[in-house]
């Protein structure tokens, strides 16, 4: 991860609460001490807003409290536009395996043998800024300790074709979740939207296969 200085974009599982919770102090604490050229990174985390405002206002402080700034799908676009333009070096943290809202604006697949819509937006903000894309992992190695591992997804989203991003990002969920099932937070209803008809549904098994153009 030190060869990334300026912007990027993190993606990360969906973890369970009780382990991503332990990590999350390393994993802050870590990536705050990135410094290059004497400037230090900041960090942004996208989200959706939560209905309960204590809940909300917890995860906040929690989420916070080693200088991460928490941004919400509202404002999202303006904190990216701001930063781009003032060229501050930021790691976005971004899911992108929730359910969407708008059926009609996701990338629909076959995963773990179902129909599942993705939110692509973390592609989309990828290509509009060209900020490679690293997918982050969480490993157990024993109580209380834990591996973190980032594995670039793509350096140069503009000479990618579309939803390629998106496509590696499953193809590595899926890898993760194969190999430690319990990490993952199968609590959240991923399958409840219908597939609008007319709607295509890609193989992200093909897509992710896309090399980057030199």
């Amino acid at each position: 991860i030190d060869a990334y200085t300026d912007q990027y974009i993190v993606l990360l599982p969906s973890y369970d609460d009780g382990v991503h919770g332990e990590a999350e102090d390393q994993r802050i604490s870590n990536l705050k001490k990135e410094l290059t050229a004497g400037r230090k990174l900041q960090l942004g985390e996208d989200g959706k807003p939560l209905q309960d405002k204590a809940v909300a206002s917890y995860i906040t402080r929690r989420r916070g409290r080693y200088g991460t700034e928490i941004v919400d799908q509202f404002t999202v676009r303006q904190t990216m536009e701001y930063y781009h333009l003032h060229q501050v070096p930021v790691a976005y943290m971004m899911l992108s395996d929730q359910s969407p809202n708008d059926v009609h604006k996701s990338f629909w697949t076959m995963f773990m043998n179902q129909e599942t819509p993705f939110l692509y937006g973390a592609e989309y903000f990828a290509r509009k800024y060209e900020m490679p894309v690293l997918y982050y992992d969480v490993t157990k190695v024993k109580r209380g300790y834990y591996e973190v591992r980032f594995t670039p997804l793509c350096e140069k989203p503009s000479q990618v074709p579309q939803y390629t991003i998106t496509s590696r990002y499953i193809k590595m969920l899926k890898e993760t979740i194969d190999r430690h099932p319990e990490y993952w937070l199968w609590s959240h209803r991923r399958w409840k939207r219908t597939r609008p008809e007319g709607m295509e549904l890609h193989s992200y098994t093909l897509l992710s296969s896309n090399s980057e153009k030199q």
